[in-house]
């Protein structure tokens, strides 16, 4: 999950506490997560792993495909069911979007009139 904007910079979905992005294998745990976090203009990015045989770890598969190249990389973190229910255990918030230009705490009425401001500044 990332959120959707024109600008350059990527501002996925991260675990608070760990400043990890989340990867998710399982579509329902995907909107749970999902439904937790600030509305945004945001979307899904999908793509090809390997994953361990646990379902814990994966590495990104790129355009090349070099599997030992692949293989020595660094492996991303599989957020799972009971890892989930560990991190909503406290009723804290788990889950925030990754900090950008503005924060990761406003709301979309707020940033649409941070973005408003801006452009009036930008008129004068």
């Amino acid at each position: 999950m990332a959120l959707t904007h024109e600008l350059m910079g990527y501002f996925p979905a991260i675990i608070t506490k760990e400043d990890r992005v989340i990867v998710v294998l399982e579509k329902d745990l995907l909107e749970t997560v999902w439904k937790m976090l600030l509305p945004r203009c945001s979307h899904v990015d999908e793509g090809l792993v390997y994953a361990n045989s646990e379902g814990t770890l994966v590495f990104p598969v790129g355009g090349e495909g070099d599997i030992a190249k692949l293989l020595s990389g660094t492996p991303m973190p599989v957020l799972t069911q009971d890892q989930f229910e560990q991190l909503t255990a406290s009723g804290k918030k788990p889950f925030k979007w990754a900090s950008g230009l503005v924060g990761d705490d406003m709301s979309s009425s707020e940033f649409e009139e941070t973005l408003r401001a801006a452009v009036e500044q930008c008129e004068t």
